[in-house]
């Protein structure tokens, strides 16, 4: 019988290109990549831009040719993390690792550049197939997560937009090892509003956007024909929206009043002592009413949607990214 390609079969690594933008230098995917996450599933949204020649002087109505144009590589990864090498390719790419012998701790921090990555999809079949994205970088990225119960309810998730410059296809695929580490789920997740504990959330999201356009990095030069060069981010953003039962008037009260919030504001997520990460609000607001559409037969559930200037981002594991 024929065999074919099933998505829990499927292989998604990715490597950083530590010479610079589509340049892995000493790195390889062998030797440097790792599984993007579990779970990981890869939307592509992959095309070639044509022009159409409509007329020649020849008598006709439809269109006589078209020339194709520029690759357009866009594709959104939605994962489970079991580490946090996703943050460095996005708004925060400069990271400084401290060795503390049994574990180590992480600043992530801003930066004018972005890092890129080179990603391989192999798809494992009769033939097998291992498309490799080259120049890769994240353009904007949610970590949601939101209690359940369910097999696959409960975990905390990454949605990551990304754009690549070119593309590559082979049946040759790399061998990486799989995770063993635990995955985050939403249990292991806490909000700190105005320097309390908010223990009832339901779900929540935190957003980081590089303010990235794609098209501005298309340009009249055959140096780089159809593929994208490099990506230019721009003004980075933030946000932050928590859905929970509330009881009072007090996130209604800090939108109502217009101020940038108080004391500690936070979102942590902890496995153990030395397994966490903190993302930090910096000159947070309230941008939109917490008011609750009327349930009949419910609660009015609310969503907090803060928007700060700043994520200060630090943690510990027993990595190195």
């Amino acid at each position: 019988m024929t065999e074919y390609p099933i998505g829990s079969r499927e292989q998604i690594g990715w490597v950083e290109e530590d010479g610079g933008y589509k340049t892995l230098t000493s790195n390889t995917m062998a030797d440097d990549g790792e599984i993007v996450g579990y779970n990981t599933v890869i939307t592509p949204n992959m095309s070639l831009a044509w022009s159409e020649i409509l007329n020649s002087g020849a008598d006709t109505p439809e269109i006589k040719t078209m020339v194709k144009g520029n690759k357009i590589i866009n594709f959104t990864l939605t994962f489970v993390p079991y580490n946090w090498t996703f943050l460095k390719y996005c708004t925060h790419p400069t990271v400084t690792n401290v060795d503390h012998t049994t574990y180590n701790s992480h600043t992530w921090s801003i930066a004018n550049s972005i890092k890129s990555f080179t990603l391989e999809w192999a798809n494992r079949m009769e033939t097998d197939n291992a498309i490799t994205l080259t120049g890769c970088t994240i353009k904007d990225f949610k970590i949601k997560f939101s209690r359940g119960t369910g097999p696959t309810d409960g975990l905390v998730t990454v949605e990551a937009n990304c754009v690549a410059s070119d593309y590559s296809s082979s049946s040759s695929l790399t061998t990486l090892t799989p995770p063993t580490a635990t995955p985050l789920r939403f249990f292991d997740t806490k909000l700190t509003y105005n320097s309390s504990e908010v223990v009832e959330v339901n779900s929540g999201e935190i957003r980081f956007n590089n303010g990235i356009t794609e098209d501005d990095s298309r340009y009249c030069n055959d140096t780089y024909a159809d593929t994208l060069a490099e990506p230019i981010p721009t003004v980075k953003r933030y946000g932050v929206t928590m859905n929970i039962n509330a009881s009072d008037s007090t996130y209604f009260d800090a939108w109502d009043n217009g101020d940038v919030l108080s004391g500690t504001n936070k979102i942590r997520f902890y496995k153990s002592t030395h397994d966490w990460l903190e993302i930090a609000l910096t000159n947070a607001r309230v941008g939109v009413a917490p008011v609750p559409s009327t349930n009949l037969t419910g609660l009015n559930k609310i969503d907090i949607v803060m928007v700060p200037t700043t994520m200060a981002v630090t943690g510990e594991d027993g990595n190195t990214y």
